[in-house]
């Protein structure tokens, strides 16, 4: 990367994604602003959060790509099935991530619709199935062990026998994947007793990530007027008068 201008590539498969960290970092260290010694203002704080979604959200259409074409990368890797497994981790793992910088956004900005935003992307993503699903991948190894966060969860809960279909992290639930759809569609997996619609989950990342994207930074105003304020020479300041 030779500085902003790169980002030109970034933005060729979609209008909403933005400079990358790389490049934003590149040209804020060629400015006499990044120099100066001062606290960061939370003008700073939100831009950067909206960089940091803006790198989630092409790994979430990286993978969504992936997962698309599903075509095996190498010879070492022709088994699509497991391919399509490790892109469906890393897509969750992404979709995390811009879930993390926006609700940190919708905090900081104090707006409603980039918090309606973010609380329609944790009912129908995380909550559906996503941040299930990214647990017991994460901890897999204590799920068959029967020790995952989701079982004690549920056995300080439980009284009695339980019956009916497996609950979600259930032991038995791990070896069975379900993909469901038809292409170009990424379609539904069901895997560890959960679902995730990841086709769903990348209408409701774009419509997140355009909500922060078109959400005002009120504290870029002020921290332009100050240090305009800042500045300014001694000679146009309002100063005292001698009486």
């Amino acid at each position: 990367m030779q500085g902003t201008a790169d980002c030109t590539e970034h933005t060729a498969a979609a209008p909403w994604f933005a400079p990358c960290i790389t490049c934003t970092m590149r040209a804020a260290s060629a400015s006499d602003d990044h120099v100066e010694s001062a606290p960061v203002s939370r003008a700073s704080q939100l831009a950067f959060l909206r960089i940091a979604a803006g790198d989630a959200i092409r790994a979430v259409a990286m993978q969504a790509h992936r997962l698309r074409a599903a075509r095996p990368i190498e010879t070492a890797f022709d088994d699509v099935g497991f391919q399509l497994e490790i892109d469906a981790r890393f897509l969750i793992v992404a979709l995390r991530w811009l879930h993390r910088s926006c609700a940190a956004a919708s905090h900081l900005a104090d707006d409603d619709a980039l918090r309606q935003a973010v609380a329609d992307f944790e009912e129908s993503v995380m909550r559906a199935g996503a941040k299930d699903m990214r647990n017991i991948w994460e901890h897999r190894d204590e799920y068959v062990l029967g020790e995952g966060q989701l079982q004690r969860q549920r056995r300080s809960v439980e009284t009695g026998d339980r019956t009916g279909p497996p609950a979600p992290g259930d032991s038995q639930t791990l070896s069975t994947w379900v993909w469901s759809g038809t292409r170009p569609s990424m379609g539904s997996l069901t895997w560890g007793g959960v679902a995730v619609n990841f086709d769903l989950a990348l209408s409701r990342a774009e419509a997140m990530y355009v909500t922060l994207r078109e959400t005002p930074n009120r504290f870029a105003a002020h921290s332009q007027q100050t240090r305009e304020r800042q500045r300014a020479p001694a000679w146009g300041r309002s100063t005292p008068q001698p009486s």
